[in-house]
């Protein structure tokens, strides 16, 4: 379990992926590195989004969010392109 304010905790990761393979391979590779924890998984950025909210309000959101940017659901858009 995560350990708030710990300095030796691991680094927490969201992964974002509407891929399932993707998603889940990710996930089977980074849990095989001693100092990452997956805090959670989402298929869509609707539901990335709620991810970590429920994270923030729990008091463990994640340090990184490893997201596709190309999905269905979310709202990226590139700052070049913007006319």
């Amino acid at each position: 379990m995560r350990e708030p304010n710990s300095m030796t905790r691991p680094t927490w990761v969201l992964i974002v992926d509407d891929q399932t393979l993707v998603r889940e391979g990710l996930r089977k590779l980074l849990e095989l590195e001693a100092d990452i924890e997956i805090s959670g998984t989402a298929g869509d950025g609707e539901a990335a989004i709620a991810a970590v909210e429920r994270l923030h309000q729990a008091g463990t959101p994640p340090d990184v969010i490893l997201m596709d940017i190309r999905m269905p659901r979310c709202a990226y858009r590139d700052p070049d392109d913007v006319r």
